[in-house]
């Protein structure tokens, strides 16, 4: 219980604070009459809410498949359907940042996982590319390897993790360590990915250098 109420504070209490400064922001500006600072704090409002929906949704899911009657629903789907999808949700987000988001996948390319779980993974690890990447760019590749699985790249050009959450994150991905301590700087999205990796039975790596940007490679997955 103490940990569910620490996932809620942490990663609502932002754009919870941010959408109240924003409503207070836009009603000034409506008063001024100022019609472009409207229209940019209607933008990120959508984008902020929207966000506090998909954490919501996704809080939902997580605490569905740790429990112990959770089951994947396996189903066949189009890589570049599920890639069509993250593009446009990003689509504001990575203009705000000045990024590019870049798609490479071979046409017609399918998978067979829990789409909604593998969803999540991507979409949040893109989130963080474009949190820590500015006038950048987020390439997502998808391609086959040797052994007829497919392996999903996502490579950013950003300032990477910080070395002490590096290793961190090292250590849970090396099971060494289990907890995710509140550090400044890493959310529970890295928690949500790594749990549904292993629910999803989906090979994770991560490489990152400070201001070399990072590279999180999900490998292992099944090709309908």
């Amino acid at each position: 219980n103490e940990k569910l109420a620490m996932i809620v504070a942490h990663d609502l209490k932002s754009p919870l604070r941010f959408l109240a400064d924003a409503a207070r922001r836009i009603n000034k500006a409506a008063n001024q009459k100022d019609i472009k600072v409207i229209s940019d704090l209607g933008s990120e409002i959508q984008s902020s809410s929207e966000s506090v929906y998909h954490f919501t949704e996704e809080f939902g899911l997580w605490i569905s498949a740790m429990g112990s009657h959770f089951s994947v629903r396996q189903d066949s789907f189009g890589v570049g359907g599920l890639l069509d999808e993250l593009h446009s949700f990003f689509h504001e987000q990575v203009k705000i940042r000045n990024n590019q988001l870049i798609f490479n996948f071979k046409e017609g390319l399918t998978l067979n996982s829990d789409r909604a779980l593998l969803k999540i993974i991507v979409r949040n690890i893109i989130d963080n590319a474009n949190k820590y990447t500015e006038h950048g760019t987020i390439l997502v590749d998808v391609y086959l390897s040797e052994n007829n699985r497919a392996v999903l790249t996502i490579t950013d050009n950003g300032k990477g993790i910080r070395p002490s959450i590096y290793e961190k994150l090292q250590k849970i991905l090396k099971n060494q360590s289990s907890s995710f301590i509140k550090e400044e700087g890493i959310g529970y999205g890295y928690e949500f990915i790594i749990d549904f990796c292993k629910v999803l039975k989906i090979g994770i790596n991560i490489e990152s250098g400070v201001n070399a940007g990072t590279k999180i490679t999900l490998s292992n997955l099944i090709v309908a």
